[in-house]
């Protein structure tokens, strides 16, 4: 109001540089019930796991989702073991915070395997084994145990033997889906 003026000047000396974006990798597929892994190629001395759940510091903290190291392990009894987005906020040593892109965690449904066939039946009649049907799986048919050895016999749904000779076949049925 009086017309004077002043000036003051301030230098910066240490502009911290911008740290990388992160990367966040999740190890797939992840089926339910199995603990799923994410990690990151990011440095930094912390690192903050946004899951479907949101990044409150309360989220965090109650789920163990902040750590100091560049992965985590989530298992079923996290209750952010959730399917959705996750991303990573990575904290670099000068205090800088750098956030990843998200990424899309799929925690997919055990298919449930039921075999059965139309035995018994008389030697030299065909016998048909039949698996419960599963939207998009695929169907391993083996003859004896494939844990053992056991070969694979048919990749079909429902496959046939034609004229097996008299006795008692040991066949093991494996459905996968989305891994």
């Amino acid at each position: 109001v009086s017309g004077c003026d002043a000036t003051e000047s301030i230098f910066i000396t240490n502009i911290l540089p911008e740290p990388f974006m992160p990367t966040i990798i999740v190890d797939a597929p992840n089926c339910e019930g199995d603990v799923f892994t994410l990690s990151t190629d990011a440095s930094g001395m912390a690192f903050d796991w946004i899951g479907p759940l949101g990044s409150s510091a309360a989220v965090l903290a109650a789920n163990g989702l902040t750590t100091t190291t560049n992965s985590i392990t989530i298992d079923p009894s996290n209750a952010s073991y959730l399917s959705g987005e996750w991303s990573v906020r990575v904290t670099d040593v000068n205090g800088c915070v750098a956030i990843s892109f998200p990424i899309q965690v799929d925690i997919n449904t055990v298919p449930v395997a039921l075999a059965s066939n139309n035995g018994p039946v008389c030697e030299g009649a065909d016998v048909q084994l039949f698996a419960s049907p599963v939207n998009g799986a695929i169907y391993n048919w083996y003859a004896g145990d494939p844990a053992s050895g056991g070969a694979l016999f048919s990749s079909q749904q429902n496959p046939m033997l034609f004229a097996p000779a008299a006795g008692t076949y040991d066949y093991y049925l494996q459905i996968v889906n989305n891994g």
